[in-house]
Order: structure tokens, then sequence, then C-alpha cells
């Protein structure tokens, strides 16, 4: 997508092993590899300690875990969330007082598909330009400014947001 910003996409990128998605999306927001699969899978034995199945993370204990656990470790690190009602159009000014987005979209990949899985995609802005780290990616790629991640976001119908608003994180 041409954008008109003049920074390209860098920064920490973490890419995806398993279904571990919410994780690296997760890291790519906080820029390092703070999370493992073992701190989210404690917070989903806190949230229900069952012993044979668990309702916030994969079946197989692969990963694939809710917005519950990713509110909680969020919330662990002091950032201010907003869950944007779908009903409406996400907007430049939405964009422009958040500090980076959590966009839940449907699974792509071939289980994914098959199980009906989600996937988590970390989207950070810099300077007014906003970059997807999504951990399918080989690198960060530029989207643009916040009306061209607008539009973006807006694109995918059955698309959840979650809007950020730090001190999570230092720039």
């Amino acid at each position: 997508m041409s954008s008109s910003c003049l920074l390209p996409a860098s920064g920490f990128h973490e890419r995806q092993k398993l279904a571990m998605c919410a994780v690296h999306a997760i890291n790519n927001i906080v820029q390092s590899s703070k999370y493992s699969k073992t701190d989210f899978d404690s917070i989903c034995e806190q949230l229900s300690p069952l012993i044979w199945f668990n309702p916030h993370r994969s079946a197989f204990s692969i990963g694939n875990y809710d917005v519950n656990v990713v509110l909680l470790v969020l919330q662990a690190e002091n950032c201010s969330v907003l869950w944007h009602d779908r009903r409406g159009l996400v907007t430049t000014h939405d964009l422009d007082i958040h500090d980076a987005i959590l966009w839940n979209v449907r699974s792509e990949t071939w289980l994914g598909r098959i199980a009906g899985w989600r996937h988590w995609i970390a989207l950070r802005v810099r300077d007014g330009c906003w970059t997807n780290y999504d951990s399918l990616f080989t690198e960060p790629q530029d989207i643009g400014n916040s009306k061209q991640c607008a539009a973006l976001l807006n694109s995918e119908k059955d698309g959840h947001v979650l809007l950020i608003h730090f001190p999570c994180t230092e720039d």
C-alpha cells in the first residue's frame, strides 16, 4: 500500500510459531520478547483452573489465546484498552488518540480455517506512521497515515479491534 509516511517500517518483530499469534502480537506491541507461552498458559490457568480443557486457549495447547488472556496481559502492562464497537467504522480520530492496535481477524492458515481460529495482529504508530507487525510477515510493513490505517481496519468486516494507549511501552 502506498503511503505518505517517510519512515521505513522498523522495530522489534517477532515471527509466528505454532498458534502463538497473541504472544507474538503482545511482544510486538511492547517491542521485546517479554512474554512466552508459559506466561500466557499461566494466565489461562488462573482464569479457568480446569484440568482437561481450558476455554481460553487451544485444546492442543499450541496457543490460540482468547481476548481475556490478551486483556489481562495489557492490564499488567498498564495499558489503557478500548474495544472498538464494530457497528461503527474505525476513524482517524480513534487512531490519532491511540498508540497501538491489536487486530483480531479470521485465521488464513490451513489449520486455522479448518478449526475456525482467529489471528492477532499488532499495529503501532510512530511519528504519525502506522506499521503492521503481523507475525506471519517476514518483516514489519508500512501501512501509512491514520487515514490509510483506518481504511485497512475497516476493510475487514469480521475483524475485532482493540485500541491501545500506552504507557505500556517506551519508544
